[in-house]
């Protein structure tokens, strides 16, 4: 997109904040995102505009029209790919759980019986 100098004036130190709170990936990732959306919202303007006009012409609808398609499958892209990090974290982390649940009881068990008490009828008593 073309540079405003209104907007620049009000994100550069938006962005400049931002990136000294935040880790330079997380901010630099911030900065892309915008950059896509930013990208997107000019090519709708453009090709709004080009279509409005009266004269349809291939050579100003066809380049918004691609640019708009490549922003939108940049950010859903970014948001499947966080959708799926996020997803991906809680299953391991319910497994990991569970296998550390499962894991500890073995143990639990297995040391009674190499002490010589076995598994005692009682357990559940034992256990609370």
């Amino acid at each position: 997109p073309p540079q405003i100098p209104i907007i620049s004036a009000i994100i550069d130190p938006v962005f400049s904040y931002i990136s000294s709170c935040l880790p330079p990936p997380v901010s630099n990732a911030l900065l892309t995102l915008f950059t896509h959306v930013l990208a997107l919202f000019s090519a709708l303007i453009g090709l709004g505009s080009a279509l409005i006009s009266s004269d349809w012409d291939a050579q100003k609808i066809i380049p918004p029209l691609i640019t708009v398609l490549a922003a939108y499958l940049a950010l859903a892209s970014a948001v499947r790919t966080a959708t799926w990090f996020v997803r991906t974290t809680a299953w391991l982390v319910k497994w990991g759980i569970i296998a550390a649940a499962l894991s500890a009881a073995a143990a639990w068990l297995f040391n009674l019986s190499a002490n010589g008490g076995g598994i005692m009828p009682g357990l559940t008593a034992t256990v609370l």
